[in-house]
């Protein structure tokens, strides 16, 4: 995990950039950068997070083994930049493996590319394997993004 620390610290600050300029469209079909804050700092964060669109509310999946996303527990306004346009949000957080593992599966047979990512194998009817499934949610947590 070190490794993608080490590649996160030196390519989020990039990513940063270009979600913010004339260029975000070379990525923002799958990044948005979501600002919080801080629940104890009270200063203002920004990360940037692969999204799910579906429709009025957008879906990040984040390892359960990174820190951001505690402070939105129990709901938080944020803001996001998505698509160069800088939107105020809702997100709510779910934890629950159960919540995890259905939206994880969603997200499997509407984007296969999300799938491979989590390397996950299919069984001899072609369906992504349950087990793999669940123990990819174990590592995850949901975030569900309303926009206002």
């Amino acid at each position: 995990m070190a490794t993608i620390d080490l590649i996160n610290s030196i390519t989020n600050p990039l990513i940063k950039i270009i979600l913010r300029s004339p260029l975000h469209h070379l990525i923002d079909d799958q990044v948005l950068l979501i600002i919080y804050t801080g629940r104890r700092s009270g200063r203002s964060f920004s990360v940037p997070v692969n999204y799910f669109d579906q429709g009025k509310t957008l879906c990040i999946v984040s390892l359960r083994n990174r820190n951001w996303w505690q402070n939105l527990r129990g709901g938080a306004a944020v803001k996001v930049i998505i698509k160069g346009i800088e939107r105020n949000a809702w997100v709510d957080l779910i934890e629950d493996h159960h919540q995890v593992t259905e939206q994880i599966s969603m997200f499997c047979r509407d984007s296969p590319a999300y799938a491979i990512e989590l390397n996950l194998q299919k069984d001899e009817r072609g369906d992504f394997i349950q087990e793999d499934i669940m123990k990819a949610a174990q590592e995850r947590v949901i975030l569900i993004v309303k926009l206002n």
